[in-house]
């Protein structure tokens, strides 16, 4: 009976050892690199968004790996609890803001010298609360230009759910409520959620579901209310703030902006998304636009190239930023 405990013994050992081996192979290899960031965070008055001093990698979808970190404010930054600079704009939005899948010198924030104030996964009105939250501080009381950026990829998804609504955090990643209940959901709650192996394996065991397209995609007029819902939120922030100019961005998805562009997106698997023809549908702009009660910035003629967004992702590629930013900074003196 010993002698069978001890062999049990080293072959647990053994599996313990190799498992420890694996893991830092796919560490080492960058392959079990998520597509998510651990870096949220819930504060102490129940908001959940980016945690200040956070790193993480993200791999997107054609394997280039970029590093992501925030500064003491948890805005994006070149470098993990770096001070934020001194800059008189201040860019807010969701993921296509701060720069999802490209490096910090890349995104449109850093190119036009902006604080990077964008958050994965944000509402509008989260953006909204969080430019709030944000021109309070101290350090950003250089700030009089603003950038609302409105993301038809997401927000109209999102609608005015706010991101602590829509998803819970466990181990720094957000996993949507959703999801929950899912099998083997309670594991994100262990510290197994760190694991590379565990990542790996359920990755391929487990994959996430597939969302239906949204009803901005399917029946763009059934979101024209919402639209103009969402351009009288950020007109409202910004009545709250007279002393910064205020601008509303409005970012169209990959496949509303050109037929090349729609030839390549993953918004849309159920039949030929160049046949939809978004980028000649207007309603949801002219909404937002309505709403806002005032011109947009249009972002759409800007990214109509193709590359302007990301292989087999919806975000934007640093062509796409490049040219965002070139518009953008093209309206420096339109004070």
């Amino acid at each position: 009976m010993r002698g069978l405990l001890r062999r049990l013994a080293l072959v647990l050992a053994g599996l313990v050892a190799a498992a420890a081996l694996l893991e830092l192979a796919l560490r080492a290899t960058g392959r079990s690199t998520r597509a998510q960031a651990a870096i949220f965070t819930v504060d102490a008055s129940g908001a959940l968004g980016p945690a200040p001093c956070a790193h993480d990698r993200v791999r997107r979808p054609d394997g280039v790996v970029t590093d992501l970190a925030t500064d003491t404010l948890g805005l994006r930054s070149a470098s993990a609890c770096e001070a934020p600079g001194s800059s008189p704009v201040l860019v807010l939005g969701d993921s296509q803001a701060f720069g999802l899948g490209v490096a910090h010198a890349d995104t449109f924030a850093t190119r036009i010298g902006a604080h990077n104030g964008g958050v994965p996964d944000f509402a509008v009105g989260d953006a909204l609360a969080r430019g709030t939250a944000l021109l309070a501080r101290p350090e950003l009381t250089a700030v009089r230009r603003i950038f609302v950026v409105v993301n038809q990829s997401n927000d109209f998804d999102d609608g005015e759910r706010s991101i602590a609504e829509r998803n819970v955090v466990r181990g720094g990643y957000l996993l949507r409520r959703d999801r929950l209940a899912a099998k083997g959901a309670f594991l994100w709650s262990t510290p197994l959620v760190h694991s590379a192996l565990f990542y790996t394996l359920w990755a391929r065991l487990v994959p996430a579901p597939a969302d239906a397209p949204g009803a901005w995609l399917t029946d763009p007029p059934a979101v024209v209310p919402l639209a103009g819902a969402l351009g009288r939120a950020v007109r409202a922030f910004a009545d709250q703030h007279p002393a910064q100019k205020v601008e509303l961005v409005w970012l169209p998805a990959d496949l509303a902006t050109s037929a090349a562009n729609a030839s390549g997106s993953v918004l849309f698997r159920g039949g030929d998304p160049a046949g939809l023809a978004l980028w000649d549908r207007t309603e949801l702009r002219d909404a937002l636009a309505a709403g806002w009660g005032a011109p947009l910035v249009d972002l759409g003629p800007a990214l109509t190239g193709a590359g302007s967004f990301l292989a087999h992702d919806f975000h934007l590629s640093e062509r796409g930023h490049e040219a965002v930013s070139a518009l953008l900074l093209s309206r420096s003196d339109e004070r």
